[in-house]
């Protein structure tokens, strides 16, 4: 009998020390950045995309910076935006901006990070958009 209540004790122990440690790692792990949602999405590669936009046609890449300007819009379709990307080198790409994303006031000097896909003759769409 005894032996069966240090039994119990000690699973109930183990149960709720691994319980804590899970709840402790999580909060450090959201304290810390492990909530960028675009942390596999890989950094478009400037000088690739200059020199062969279509090569990269398809492919999903983050970019990162401020906005620079609004290009165009269209209320049917959306808006072009220029973006400074982060770096030491001053470079800027156009994203096309679609309706679904309608509801973020985009503004000139706000620092992003854009989920890009790129489109037929290197044109980036907005996939998603996380203001920094």
């Amino acid at each position: 009998m005894a032996r069966n209540k240090i039994s119990l004790v000690f699973t109930v122990s183990l149960l709720g020390g691994t319980l804590l440690l899970l709840g402790v790692g999580g909060y450090l792990v959201s304290k810390t950045g492990g909530s960028d949602k675009y942390r596999t999405v890989q950094p478009l590669d400037y000088a690739s995309y200059l020199e062969d936009a279509d090569a990269l046609s398809g492919n999903t890449y983050k970019v990162i910076g401020s906005i620079e300007n609004s290009l165009a819009w269209d209320a049917a379709k959306g808006h072009f935006i220029s973006v400074n990307l982060d770096g030491d080198k001053p470079e800027t790409v156009a994203v096309f901006v679609p309706l679904q994303f309608a509801a973020i006031n985009l503004q000139k000097n706000e620092h992003y990070e854009i989920e890009v896909k790129v489109g037929a003759h290197g044109i980036l769409f907005a996939q998603n958009l996380q203001k920094n």
